[in-house]
């Protein structure tokens, strides 16, 4: 069971980390579903941000058919951070670039992710970790509901971008 509280704490630290440049950095300061050349990049925001509530709830569920759909997701996941990355150097030029605090959280938050899906698989493909019980488990559910609401916020404002700002205009 360590290793599942491991796994948990890691993943709340990314979920702080990941708060810190969602609403600062893109929410914030940037704005990024507002802009036509910054839409792509909150799209593939939007899209991890979706995949993120049942990658948990599968990492952490009982059978291996749960470990397999979080397999997949993990994997979808990885192709939108690729993904993001090769656009966002030309998305973020209207703001001379990305600042160096974001690159910073960038890292520290994929360090946390990384490590928090890799002890879940690791846990539960050597058996020493069974799915949580108690309060790992209800840490589960608060986990899921917390990554649901920033999936719907994310899609709510990626749908207000497309609606608020004609292609093409500028803010």
């Amino acid at each position: 069971m360590p290793v599942v509280w491991l796994s948990l704490a890691l993943f709340c630290a990314f979920f702080v980390t990941a708060a810190i440049d969602g609403m600062y950095f893109h929410f914030q300061r940037f704005r990024l579903w507002q802009h036509p050349e910054t839409r792509t990049e909150h799209a593939l925001h939007t899209a991890r941000a979706v995949l993120m509530p049942p990658t948990i709830a599968f990492l952490f569920a009982p059978g291996h058919a749960a470990l397999a759909c979080a397999a997949v997701l993990v994997g979808l996941d990885l192709i939108a951070s690729l993904l993001d990355v090769a656009v966002e150097r030309r998305s973020r030029e209207r703001f001379g670039g990305l600042p160096h605090g974001e690159y910073v959280i960038h890292l520290v938050a994929t360090v946390f992710h990384v490590e928090a899906v890799t002890l879940a698989f690791a846990g539960r493909l050597s058996g020493i970790a069974a799915p949580p019980v108690g309060w790992a488990h209800g840490l589960v559910i608060v986990m899921v509901v917390g990554a649901s609401f920033a999936a719907i916020q994310h899609v709510v404002l990626l749908c207000r971008g497309f609606v608020a700002t004609p292609a093409g205009a500028v803010r």
